[in-house]
């Protein structure tokens, strides 16, 4: 069952996202898998085309909308994925629509940089992370080996280096460039593999007038139920 968490000044949504691990037992590090994480809390993951798939990094202020969510009553949690989003961005995208089903029973006027918050600690928890970024200097190099190791974008990893005060500002710029100059912006090295929603195969195959109700649904229409919010670009996680 997906929790479900009031955030305020004395419980911040990285609060929340540890609450969640604790609650669905995932104490340390990494996650396995994102999508299993939601689909064991009783949520349904979907691919569907929604809008044209961007580049993995813009550079811009904004990110674009890779998923959306919704936890109507009565009826299961569903996350529609975007169909080709990039792998490096997969991740934190399933963990920030995982954040809004945690947190935003009510729209908040934060909630975009909320979930984001949520998505970072949920994907790479500052008690585990935190070493791993102090452990050595932090160079395009060791984002790439720790990229492999967290599953997360090197992007990902450079703005939690700088959320976490391991690195400077004028680090991170240093940084950024340095990766832009290589093309990182449009494709990292080592790619990760994207995950794959299973749970609606399955349901699909023991109950097949479920492909009626939940497969044909589209983008648009999942949106406008939904409402809202989510398919404007959002602020890009600190």
């Amino acid at each position: 069952m997906i929790p479900r968490i009031k955030v305020d000044e004395l419980n911040t949504p990285a609060d929340a996202a540890r609450t969640v691990r604790e609650q669905l037992g995932v104490w340390r590090g990494r996650l396995n898998s994102v999508v299993e994480l939601i689909e064991g809390a009783g949520a349904l993951v979907v691919c569907r085309e929604l809008v044209a798939p961007l580049p993995l990094d813009s550079g811009a202020d904004t990110v674009p909308v890779d998923a959306v969510s919704c936890s109507a009553a009565e009826e299961d949690p569903l996350v529609l994925l975007n169909v080709g989003t990039p792998a490096e961005r997969q991740r934190f995208t399933l963990a920030h629509e995982l954040g809004h089903m945690v947190m935003h029973r009510i729209p908040h006027p934060d909630q975009e940089k909320q979930a984001n918050s949520f998505a970072a600690e949920l994907s790479m928890p500052v008690r585990d992370i935190r070493g791993d970024l102090q452990s050595r200097q932090v160079t395009v190099q060791r984002l790439l080996d720790l990229k492999s190791e967290w599953k997360v974008s090197m992007w990902a990893l450079l703005r939690r280096a700088r959320t976490l005060g391991v690195i400077s500002d004028w680090q991170y710029r240093t940084l950024a460039v340095e990766m832009s100059s290589l093309g990182y912006r449009t494709r990292e090295p080592s790619a990760l593999k994207p995950e794959t929603p299973t749970a609606v195969d399955s349901i699909v195959a023991g109950v097949p007038e479920v492909h009626e109700r939940v497969l044909p649904v589209s983008g648009a229409a999942w949106a406008q139920a939904c409402d809202v919010r989510r398919r404007q670009a959002r602020p890009r996680e600190s």
